[in-house]
């Protein structure tokens, strides 16, 4: 069973074969767009993760992959934005996303390895409940990768 994250995480009785299928979109935003249309085609739903860089965050090709009913997502990397300043990070992270959000409602998040670096990005997720923006419904906030935040 193909379903986005945003339908399975609030199923009460959870299938027991699911297939969480997603993408990151890390650098050429086109072939996303090619793959949405492939599995459209199949009927598949599917997260398209997007980085808010300039290279990616194409705010057209995004939009056209939501209308094809594709889940959009948050692929978020601010700690490494910010060189590990987490008060900037979570600034950052409040900014990109509403940016993200004047084109679909994203609430689905993910965050980017960033591998080059001595830390990890999950780390924002550690500061994030002395932040409002960052209130999670239903979710220790430190054990998942991804993350559903309500729209405001």
């Amino acid at each position: 069973m193909f379903l986005t994250y945003e339908e399975y995480i609030p199923l009460t009785q959870k299938a027991e074969k699911f297939y969480p299928f997603h993408q990151d979109v890390d650098r050429k935003p086109k072939n996303a767009l090619e793959m949405a249309h492939i599995e459209n085609e199949l009927g598949v739903k599917s997260t398209c993760y997007f980085r808010y860089k300039p290279a990616t965050s194409k705010f057209e090709i995004i939009k056209k992959i939501v209308d094809l009913v594709h889940e959009v997502g948050y692929h978020r990397e601010n700690l490494s934005d910010t060189n590990v300043d987490n008060e900037k990070a979570l600034v950052d992270f409040e900014k990109n996303l509403n940016e993200f959000r004047k084109i679909t409602p994203i609430k689905i998040v993910s965050m980017q390895g960033g591998l080059l670096k001595k830390f990890n990005n999950r780390d924002l997720s550690c500061h994030a409940k002395r932040h409002e923006f960052l209130k999670i419904k239903n979710l220790p906030v430190s054990k998942v990768c991804f993350q559903i935040y309500p729209e405001r």
